[in-house]
């Protein structure tokens, strides 16, 4: 594989692990927002459960899977399962449905965590995978830090709805990066 489909492959996995780790916190400032329009009160924790619940889960599966099954394909498909959870997240018209489609995010985001440690060393030289797992750790440090901004910024001036329809087009980049 030449530098420059490297350079895309990389992105694409840090792309994907990024939004992962995102949707982890960005939820927590639209809540107040999410439970005066859905109700639901007593689902609250649920929202963030379900989500880290299957996040957990998935994310081992994700890695036998690789043993059976191409890397390449298992990111599309777990990258394709979080943009599907996150569109129809977006869109969810009660407490129920929001939790459903957050467990889909789950299950996806779960593969795109497993299938990003891979790739990135499967892809990378042996003295320079120190490097390229460091730049793994620093896209947790940036959600975290960036994850709760970003959800009141568009709780704020766009919509509750839009701290998962984000994770649309960013997703779709990944999937454009792996997959080409």
């Amino acid at each position: 594989m030449n530098l420059n489909a490297k350079f895309f492959v990389y992105a694409a996995a840090l792309l994907g692990l990024f939004l992962g780790a995102l949707d982890a916190l960005i939820v927590g400032a639209a809540m107040p927002t999410i439970m005066s329009e859905l109700g639901g009160l007593h689902l609250y924790s649920w929202v963030f459960s379900a989500y880290l619940l299957t996040r957990a889960v998935s994310l081992p599966i994700f890695g036998k899977l690789c043993d059976l099954f191409s890397t390449r394909k298992l990111y599309l498909a777990a990258i394709f399962i979080f943009v599907t959870g996150s569109l129809f997240s977006g869109a969810a018209q009660n407490m129920a449905q929001l939790i459903a489609f957050r467990a889909v995010q789950g299950i996806g985001a779960g593969g795109t965590f497993a299938l990003a440690y891979i790739v990135v060393s499967d892809l990378s030289p042996s003295d320079k995978r120190g490097k390229m797992l460091g730049w793994i750790s620093s896209v947790w440090g940036i959600a975290s830090i960036l994850g709760p901004a970003m959800g009141g910024f568009m709780v704020a001036f766009l919509s509750w709805r839009w701290i998962f329809y984000v994770n649309v087009p960013l997703g779709c980049l990944a999937i454009a990066g792996i997959y080409f």
